[in-house]
């Protein structure tokens, strides 16, 4: 069976999107590819994840990453996936001339990247975004979106909603500018909002402060709040609100498939093309940067 070496790193400075991007197409292909794992010294919680896709891991060790780590690891490989955004030219064409496809998961469309394939599954991006070589395929769009399997099944079902009054909120695994507490404060001063179901990670570090606050709006809210939730207690949660309020990464492409109304904005650059394509589509209200909201 022919092996793909996937490398993304999670952590509480990056976040965990691009390890969960990873496994969403690791999951895709496993039937037919063995799949491995490259990481930067995972934190337990995030290689659990990785361990329950099914995965193999090889454990990095802390550095700055250079072509150098692979050394070891790529002999055998036939494809090797990247996603991240320190994997460079001399990165990539050490890939390359150890005889390796390379497939790129890219949402940044800075400048020429040399790879066989490129992932990008914003809406609204288009081929005109990209430099590439004759040789590259370009995977663009939600037609390519990086979902989960369950996410995938979940997608083929008809929803209903004929009233909105539970919410859900997520910032993804880490949320260090706390934006899952503001948001929730906002959505307690709207009065037809009973019910709000909250996802949190394991390196999310203001929950002393988060459940603080829930158990001040106990007595008029019905909250939830899951820590370190996998895809079907994800789904089941989602299926269980109306309208999401959430950042414009991977996320907001799982959210779209379960059917819900969404309140979309971006805290970090690379957020910025979901947001304006999922806007441009009339798919979700924008509130641009949460950072800016009041």
């Amino acid at each position: 069976m022919p092996k793909i070496l996937f490398r993304a790193d999670g952590n509480v400075s990056i976040g965990i999107g691009h390890v969960m991007r990873s496994i969403a197409l690791a999951d895709m292909l496993k039937d037919s590819f063995e799949c491995i794992f490259a990481i930067q010294d995972p934190v337990f919680s995030l290689k659990e994840i990785i361990l329950k896709s099914g995965l193999e891991i090889i454990e990095l060790p802390i550095e700055h990453s250079t072509h150098h780590e692979l050394q070891d690891h790529i002999n055998g490989i036939d494809i090797v996936v990247l996603d991240g955004y320190k994997f460079d030219d001399e990165y990539r064409k050490f890939i390359i001339e150890a005889g390796c496809k390379l497939i790129c998961i890219d949402d940044l469309h800075d400048g020429t990247i040399n790879a066989d394939v490129i992932i990008n599954h914003a809406p609204g991006i288009t081929t005109e975004k990209y430099e590439v070589g004759h040789f590259t395929q370009l995977c663009i769009g939600p037609d390519y979106a990086l979902l989960r399997r369950e996410f995938l099944e979940a997608a083929m079902q008809t929803r209903n909603v004929e009233a909105i009054n539970t919410a859900f909120i997520c910032f993804g695994g880490v949320d260090k500018h706390n934006l899952t507490l503001k948001s929730f404060k906002a959505l307690a001063s709207i009065s037809q909002i009973k019910n709000v179901n909250i996802v949190v990670g394991a390196s999310y570090a203001f929950l002393d402060e988060l459940n603080h606050e829930v158990h001040s709006l106990a007595a008029t809210h019905n909250i939830e709040v899951l820590l370190n939730a996998n895809a079907e207690e994800m789904i089941s949660m989602m299926n269980g609100s109306h309208i999401a309020i959430i950042p414009a990464s991977s996320i907001s492409l799982e959210v779209m498939s379960i059917g819900m109304a969404l309140i979309l904005g971006y805290y970090v650059d690379n957020q910025k093309d979901i947001l304006k394509g999922t806007e441009l589509a009339e798919c979700c209200y924008s509130v641009g940067s949460f950072e800016d909201c009041t």
